[in-house]
């Protein structure tokens, strides 16, 4: 392993200071490490000089307001599994945080580190990307705010500069009766995800109709993805066809619009298969508990 210095600030001001001083000579940012320290072991993408630790900023939250909620990046995948706001009205995150990795991983691995990273097979993006997050990101000069969409570029690759952090992911909370769901195909039970669907369903209360659904694929393209063609016809035609119909052409939709590839973990087709597979279920799956 290569030598670097180690940093920890305790405060925003002490991290300003450090990413000024040094960002010019490589920084890199550490949160729960889980994949750092792996890729560290490797040499992996090593081009830094200084490891800076977030730990002792303070962004380790869950914040429940009227409308919207707020998650610090450096939140773990255990606390966000266990928080009981959560798994009351946003089970889909629950859900989705106990099937990755091990206890060990989710004590130490953080929502930021998991966005971060930018893994195609993300297990929080998608999921994220259908209730339309948007992520606040710190800078030297100022605090922005981006849509999710915007922030992952490629494999390993997001909008963040050398001198940026991801300070919190902000969600609105839903006004009309929703559900969400995330499924995925995986080799063992703590492996990343070989393909990942996310469906958000929302209903209109008074006029009993569905009025919205978002649909997201993890691990099928460069990025984690919106399908907004699928969406586009699920509202055109569920009026029109039956059911089942319309899950069938959605699914085929999905399929065609993700690019997966070959890799140690499944072929490009067997994972256009899982897609239809998947977005079928997971459709199903929303209409059945907004009917229940």
């Amino acid at each position: 392993m290569k030598e670097f210095e180690y940093l920890k600030p305790e405060s925003f001001d002490q991290l300003q200071n450090l990413i000024t001083r040094y960002e010019n000579a490589g920084i890199k940012f550490f949160a729960g490490g889980t994949d750092l320290i792996v890729q560290l072991k490797q040499n992996a993408n090593f081009n830094f000089k200084y490891l800076i630790d977030l730990e002792k900023l303070n962004l380790n939250y869950i914040e429940c307001y009227k409308n919207y909620l707020k998650i610090g990046a450096l939140t773990t995948l255990s606390n966000i599994e266990n928080n009981t706001f959560l798994k009351e009205n946003f089970p889909i995150f629950t859900s989705t945080t106990s099937k990755m990795a091990s206890i060990q991983i989710r004590n130490k691995a953080t929502i930021g580190g998991n966005l971060c990273n930018a893994a195609p097979s993300a297990d929080l993006a998608p999921p994220l990307l259908v209730l339309d997050a948007k992520l606040k990101i710190l800078s030297k000069e100022k605090e922005k705010v981006v849509s999710i969409e915007e922030f992952f570029l490629g494999p390993g690759r997001t909008i963040l500069s050398s001198s940026e952090i991801l300070k919190e992911i902000i969600l609105n909370i839903p006004r009309d009766e929703w559900t969400a769901v995330y499924i995925k195909s995986m080799r063992t039970s703590e492996d990343i995800a070989t393909v990942g669907v996310a469906v958000k369903l929302s209903k209109d209360k008074d006029k009993n109709e569905y009025n919205d659904i978002k649909i997201a694929l993890g691990a099928v393209a460069p990025t984690p993805i919106r399908i907004y063609k699928a969406e586009k016809f699920f509202l055109e035609n569920y009026r029109k066809q039956d059911k089942q119909s319309v899950v069938e052409e959605i699914a085929e939709i999905a399929a065609n619009e993700s690019k997966p590839i070959d890799d140690v973990r499944a072929s490009a087709d067997f994972r256009k298969v899982i897609v239809k597979k998947y977005i079928s279920r997971s459709i199903l799956l929303a209409l059945q508990k907004l009917s229940d």
